[in-house]
Order: C-alpha cells, then sequence, then structure tokens
C-alpha cells in the first residue's frame, strides 16, 4: 500500500507541472495574439502607404503628375517577434508496480434460440437474384440491389422491393427470409 501511496504522490506532483506548464504556455500564446495584432496595424498602415505609393507611380506613368519624391513612412517600426518559450521536458520517470494478471473467469447466461438460424425455418424455396444481403444483425439487415447497387436497411415486416415483406433474419448464414423468398448474401 506505501508503493500506491507514493505512486498517487507522484502522480499529483506531476498533475502540478503540468498545470503549470500549460499557464506558461497560455500567457505565451496570448503575448503572441497581441503582437499579432499590433502587427496586423502596422500592416494596414504600411498598405495604405503602398497603396498611395502606386496610384502616385500610375499618374506618373500616364505624365498627368508632377515628378514629386514620396517616401512611406512606417507608422509603427517592427520589433522582432515575440520568441515563445518551449517547455522543458521532465526526466522524471515514474515506475508502477502493477499486479500480475488474474485470470478472469466470466459466467454466460444461456440464451434462447431454438437452432442458431431463425432463416433455417423459413419456408421458402426461391432465392432472389435481384438483392444480394451486405451487413446483417438479429433485428435488421442491409440489402443491395444488383442492378444499380442501391442499398436499404430492411427490419421485421418492411417491404423489399419487388421481394415480398421481410420476415426473419438469420445473422450466422447472412440470409433474410422474406415472403417470397430468401436473399442471400
Amino acid at each position: 500500500m506505501k508503493s500506491l501511496s507514493t505512486t498517487m504522490e507522484s502522480i499529483a506532483k506531476n498533475q502540478d507541472r503540468v498545470t503549470k506548464e500549460q499557464e506558461n504556455i497560455s500567457s505565451t500564446l496570448a503575448n503572441v495574439t497581441s503582437e499579432m495584432k499590433s502587427l496586423k496595424g502596422t500592416v494596414d498602415a504600411n498598405k495604405k502607404d503602398f497603396n498611395l505609393l502606386v496610384a502616385e507611380a500610375v499618374k506618373r506613368a500616364k505624365g498627368n503628375a508632377e515628378v514629386k519624391e514620396v517616401r512611406p513612412t512606417l507608422a509603427v517600426k517592427p520589433q522582432p517577434a515575440v520568441k515563445p518559450q518551449i517547455a522543458k521536458a521532465t526526466s522524471d520517470v515514474i515506475n508502477v508496480q502493477l499486479p500480475p494478471p488474474q485470470k478472469v473467469v466470466t459466467q454466460t447466461s444461456p440464451t434462447y434460440e431454438e437452432s442458431h438460424s431463425p432463416a433455417e425455418k423459413c419456408t421458402a424455396t426461391s432465392v432472389s437474384s435481384n438483392w444480394r444481403v451486405k451487413g446483417i444483425n438479429k433485428t435488421s439487415a442491409y440489402i443491395v440491389r444488383a442492378q444499380d447497387g442501391q442499398g436499404m436497411i430492411v427490419r421485421k415486416d418492411e417491404q423489399v422491393p419487388g421481394f415480398g415483406t421481410a420476415i426473419s433474419f438469420d445473422r450466422y448464414s447472412r440470409q433474410v427470409c422474406t415472403t417470397n423468398g430468401l436473399i442471400n448474401r
């Protein structure tokens, strides 16, 4: 029990360290975000100056304006970007002693199925050449029409176009029993 309590204490300390590192990363992110906003203002101001210079150059090219020297001024001098701090990796390794694996005994309750496949009770003799079973479970099946690949989910007492009404589903042999016959995979 002592090793479990020391392990829990070690985990709690590591969680505190992780929380502090997350706070540091959050503050660094906030600083970078504010710096980006201020740089966006600078870029917008410089863009306005650039557009004025372009307009002046167009006028000169057309000969409509007298030549004068226009020098843009920066609204704010650019400053180096904030260098984000990288969290230092901790070299603390936690060795946790786990108990040896134990054999788990599960008890299953018997299930009632007269025969494992309800479609075996199906009295239909014809098999659909138009429909194919793609997936099936106890209560429904996904069937696909062979001609065009159109698929649909069928449940008990639902119509299968051109092949009657679904009666039962045999998930073991992947068959759907309908009033007109069987749909195989």
